[in-house]
């Protein structure tokens, strides 16, 4: 009696068995792609640039004696009264933009003119000996170690005296250094120090630049180049002036690529008498790229970076 549901229950065991080994494998579902055919096709578009504008020129000014700051030159408001040198400030070459109080300097000076002068004195003594010396060698009235002694004597003094020259030219350099001049005609944009700064060598000061040009910088590849020799005139256009077309010319090109871009620096200058332009400005300017020269093409989204080489 008990045999036919344990019958019953091994057929059901050997059922399932066999259903699970004849169990159709898992497939991975396939995934869509857009299938597009590289064609090849013939440039004409021009290349667009933008980029900021740089003054045609920038002097970053520093201190070349330390001190106190005891005076900043002076610029003009627009009531015309006179102030401080102010961010904006036109200068003109030579010009005094600051001072360095001279009380230690002007001592030091005062110092190497007395030693110059003692020295001058004490040459001066030499001399007549040494000279006195050698017509008496050349009578035989002396001998040659005093002859000898007479002509060390005055060496030495020649020597001091050099010494003391040297120390009051370098003591009149730092009396000339001690005011800070423009070395161009240009525009302050940075004043760093005020009335009282205490500043050593080389802190910097001011910041001066000519605008009366400006410049472009920007990188084109190998193809592009060849387009760019120097004196090429590329106009540009801003986003203040879009309508107007500034002249402006290729000046300089860099004579190798940069390692990591493999781009070569370009630098366009354009005239700016009137100041229309003003350095920050976004200057665009197009160059012609089509050539007839056919080139593969192929969509933007096809390209990937390799995970083995991202930077690749």
């Amino acid at each position: 009696m008990n045999q036919l549901p344990r019958r019953g229950a091994l057929a059901a065991v050997a059922v399932v068995a066999y259903g699970c080994s004849h169990q159709a494998p898992y497939q991975k579902p396939r995934t869509p792609v857009n299938v597009q055919q590289i064609t090849s096709a013939v440039s004409s578009a021009a290349l667009r640039y933008s980029t900021a504008l740089l003054p045609g020129q920038r002097v970053d000014l520093a201190f070349k004696v330390p001190g106190y700051v005891s005076a900043l030159g002076q610029g003009r408001d627009a009531a015309g009264r006179a102030r401080a040198l102010q961010d904006g400030d036109a200068v003109r070459k030579g010009d005094v933009l600051a001072r360095i109080r001279v009380d230690d300097v002007t001592a030091k000076l005062n110092q190497a003119r007395s030693q110059e002068a003692e020295a001058e004195a004490a040459f001066a003594q030499a001399q007549q000996a040494w000279e006195r010396a050698s017509v008496l060698f050349e009578k035989k009235s002396i001998t040659r170690p005093e002859y000898e002694a007479a002509k060390a004597a005055n060496e030495t003094v020649q020597a001091r005296r050099t010494g003391a020259r040297a120390l009051v030219a370098e003591a009149q350099n730092a009396m000339n250094d001690s005011a800070l001049r423009s070395p161009i005609d240009g525009v302050v944009v940075k004043r760093l120090v005020e009335v009282g700064s205490l500043v050593g060598a080389g802190t910097p000061g001011f910041v001066i630049v000519d605008s009366t040009s400006v410049k472009l910088m920007f990188g084109v590849p190998e193809p592009v180049l060849r387009r760019l020799p120097i004196g090429t005139a590329v106009p540009i256009v801003t986003e203040s002036y879009p309508n107007v077309r500034f002249p402006g010319r290729v000046t300089g090109v860099s004579p190798t690529a940069d390692p990591g871009s493999l781009v070569f620096d370009i630098e366009v200058t354009v005239p700016n008498a009137d100041g229309r332009l003003k350095p920050g400005m976004v200057g665009i300017l197009e160059i012609a790229s089509g050539d007839g020269v056919s080139a593969v093409t192929v969509p933007l989204s096809g390209i990937v970076r390799s995970k083995n080489r991202p930077d690749g």
